[in-house]
């Protein structure tokens, strides 16, 4: 298996849903163009960074932090 669920709130509306990740152990940089972006031997891990809740359509890095003063 290449990926697993992952439960996450999002951190708009604190609704909780799942979205996947990659395992860190099935990917491998095979490659790297001349703009620096790697190229991966299977699933390209950087299309399961971003999350998406499914109930107000907010996407996010995993990275990014952000408050909402709402």
């Amino acid at each position: 298996m290449y990926y697993y669920e992952s439960k996450i709130e999002c951190q708009c509306c604190q609704k909780k849903f799942t979205t996947y990740k990659v395992r860190p152990n099935r990917y491998k940089v095979v490659d790297q163009d001349t703009d620096f972006m790697p190229k991966y031997d299977g699933l390209n891990p950087m299309l399961y960074e971003v999350a998406v809740c499914p109930h107000c359509g907010y996407a996010y890095h995993k990275s990014m932090v952000r408050t909402f003063g709402i």
